[in-house]
């Protein structure tokens, strides 16, 4: 016994496509979502590229803006003069007039050729770092542009050294260093509390920072870095992504995923639909065929696949069921008497060219030839009606007594062109077979036992 077979109904098919079209149009909204915040996201990494450039050209503005100050002081008849008479004196007084008009001065100082500072190195806020990079760099070494002295936080400066010329002549260097809080507050004041500005040296040293408190990499941050025109130092720029943005760039991946897999089930569903419908318009086409074709008919509305076309199914097969009782009553029809119930002359005559085919082949038959004596009496004195009840009752008579091999006919004498077609197949039966005495015997009691009936 087959297992039944779960049928399905398209309604339920069509919620799940609903279903499905729903997840496809979520899983659009959210990578349409996700592209067009990733193009702002593009869009705002161009602006931070910019915006780091322009900060970064700032400050170089700024440190230039400090180197221009001190070319402009050593280009003071008043400072050549100071050097070529190495007036000490003079010297600490005016390094004290310039800290006080220039602003975020730290230290300023004179220094001759031979690498002597025109006073106090202490008193004129030069430490022994600042010392030691004047040697340096009158001996032709190259120092970290500007050189950076962080050593105490609360005198943290960069340094300016401009050479003094008295036309094609050195006098010496002027040294002037500045606070690096015009660095901070700069910072300060071009970024914002998500954002995060250092400025370092090459070597790593942190030389000035501000904004937000500095981002590890690992922690939704990003980092960019540039040099700073016009010096050796590296600005570090550092933002905090919009925590948004990383459910925008998951929901990208979500979506592809939703995306992917409803795909998937549309494929499955619609191969699965198709096939529903190409089997169950096979089933009707089969019955429809084998009524076509006169074979057996088989119900098989329990195996379609669809509630819709099971019913269906069950109507096509109950119509071909009606269809094939029809067919059979026709075909009874045309081969049996109406009155009798026997075989009429036609099927009669089919069965005697039958028989007559396996005379030929050594298969011995019998034909019988009744013909009712007095039948014409009975029909003018009882009428009509009483002649079909004789009729019937030799029909029934002939029934009783044939076996399910013979072949018993009605009414094949009821017109001259029958008995002559008659006469013509008895002795065409009596050419092709011997006419034993069994034979005739046997005949004889049949017609006997039929005449006392």
């Amino acid at each position: 016994m087959k297992p039944p077979v779960k049928t399905i109904s398209i309604k339920g098919i069509t919620i799940r496509y609903l279903a499905i079209i729903l997840l496809v149009a979520l899983a659009g909204v959210l990578m349409v979502a996700a592209i067009g915040s990733y193009s702002s996201r593009e869009a705002v990494n161009r602006h931070e590229v910019f915006e780091l450039n322009v900060l970064s050209r700032d400050i170089g503005d700024l440190v230039g803006f400090y180197r221009h100050i001190a070319e402009a002081v050593a280009r003071r008849q008043d400072v050549a003069d100071i050097l070529q008479f190495a007036d000490i004196e003079r010297a600490v007084i005016w390094a004290k007039e310039v800290r006080s008009i220039v602003p975020q001065s730290i230290g300023v100082a004179l220094v001759e050729p031979n690498g002597s500072v025109l006073g106090e190195p202490l008193r004129l806020k030069l430490g022994k770092r600042c010392v030691a990079d004047l040697a340096h760099m009158l001996k032709g070494k190259l120092l970290s542009y500007p050189p950076v002295h962080s050593g105490v936080p609360s005198m943290a400066h960069f340094d300016i050294i401009v050479p003094v010329k008295s036309e094609a002549e050195s006098l010496g260097l002027l040294f002037m260093s500045f606070s690096l809080d015009v660095l901070k507050r700069r910072i300060t004041e071009r970024i914002s509390d998500r954002q995060h500005l250092s400025i370092r040296e090459k070597s790593g040293e942190l030389i000035a920072e501000g904004g937000a408190t500095p981002i590890r990499m690992g922690d939704m941050g990003k980092e960019l870095s540039i040099q700073i025109p016009g010096t050796d130092w590296l600005m570090y720029y550092q933002t905090q992504e919009h925590e948004i943005d990383h459910l925008l760039y998951m929901a990208t991946g979500v979506g592809g995923v939703i995306f992917a897999i409803t795909m998937i089930l549309m494929l499955f569903f619609s191969t699965r639909i198709v096939g529903f419908f190409t089997g169950d318009l096979n089933l009707i086409r089969n019955q429809l065929d084998r009524v076509h074709s006169g074979g057996e008919i088989e119900s098989q509305a329990s195996v379609t696949r669809l509630l819709e076309t099971k019913s269906i199914m069950a109507d096509v097969s109950e119509l071909v069921q009606q269809i094939e009782q029809a067919n059979s009553r026709l075909k009874h029809q045309s081969m049996h008497d109406v009155l009798t119930g026997l075989y009429n002359r036609r099927a009669f005559d089919e069965a005697v060219s039958r028989y007559c085919n396996l005379a030929t082949r050594g298969n011995m038959s019998r034909l019988i030839l009744l013909d009712l004596d007095l039948f014409k009496q009975v029909n003018d004195r009882y009428g009509h009606g009483v002649g079909d009840e004789v009729l019937g009752a030799l029909a029934e008579s002939l029934r009783e007594r044939c076996r399910n091999s013979d072949i018993a006919g009605s009414r094949i004498w009821s017109s001259v062109s029958s008995r002559n077609k008659c006469k013509s197949m008895v002795a065409r039966v009596l050419t092709l077979s011997v006419v034993s005495a069994q034979a005739v015997w046997l005949s004889m009691r049949t017609v006997e036992r039929i005449s006392n009936h």
